[in-house]
């Protein structure tokens, strides 16, 4: 799954120990600068916020001795301009794996020009 557009991402849910998210940059991650940013949100606290400056990064976003329920979120926070990021691999250590998460009651949607996209 690709996340071109700023705002743009992918959640889920699960109850369990430890959960990895692998992501991979385009082209643009091997040397322009142009770098797409993301973050990482575990139960609604950002654990990452980092830039796509590498073909490919994995993070360890929760990890504990005990299961628990887990939401996680990963979004892109950079404008469209800013290329892209996908996500490669969600692993995680839980019996019944990961679940979607409910869809929102309320959306926003902004109309306008250039400026809106950031």
């Amino acid at each position: 799954m690709w996340l071109a557009l700023s705002g743009s991402g992918a959640a889920f849910a699960f109850y369990g120990k430890k959960a990895e998210v692998t992501l991979k940059g385009d082209s643009t991650a091997q040397g322009t600068g142009n770098f797409a940013r993301f973050g990482i949100d575990v139960n609604g606290v950002r654990v990452i916020d980092d830039r796509m400056d590498q073909s490919r990064k994995t993070y360890t976003v929760f990890d504990s001795r005990t299961d628990e329920q887990v939401t996680v979120r990963i979004v892109k926070l950079s404008e469209a301009a800013r290329w892209t990021v996908g996500i490669e691999a969600i692993g995680v250590e839980a019996e019944e794996g990961i679940r979607p998460t409910p869809d929102k009651r309320r959306k926003i949607e902004f109309i306008g020009d250039s400026i809106t996209c950031g």
